[in-house]
């Protein structure tokens, strides 16, 4: 039987993988995974902007790199404008009334 090592998780800020703006290498995640990972994001903020006791959530995970991305709470509102920009682009304008009422409630 083999054992199971576990490797140290790492914890990024979320801009590394999601903010084409100052991180040169989001623009080929989010050409790759864009959708699912602001989709994701979406649902991690919608079950999350209301516990009083969660300072940082933990948004995606690396499986290939043991890495974790997680979002501040202070920063809900700049990752959902991301989102915004992100689903705009693609024209998919079904969940941007959606961000639109998030952004109102984490306010």
């Amino acid at each position: 039987m083999k054992e199971e090592t576990s490797r140290p998780l790492h914890k990024v800020h979320w801009g590394k993988y999601l903010n084409r703006d100052e991180h040169p290498n989001a623009k080929n995640f989010l050409e790759e995974h864009g959708d699912v990972a602001f989709k994701h994001i979406i649902a991690v903020i919608e079950k999350t902007h209301e516990l009083d006791d969660i300072d940082d959530v933990d948004a995606i995970y690396f499986d290939d790199q043991d890495i974790m991305c997680q979002i501040n709470r202070s920063e809900y509102t700049l990752i959902l404008e991301k989102a915004m920009e992100w689903f705009i682009e693609s024209e998919q304008y079904e969940y941007c009334a959606t961000i639109r009422d998030l952004m109102k409630s984490v306010d």
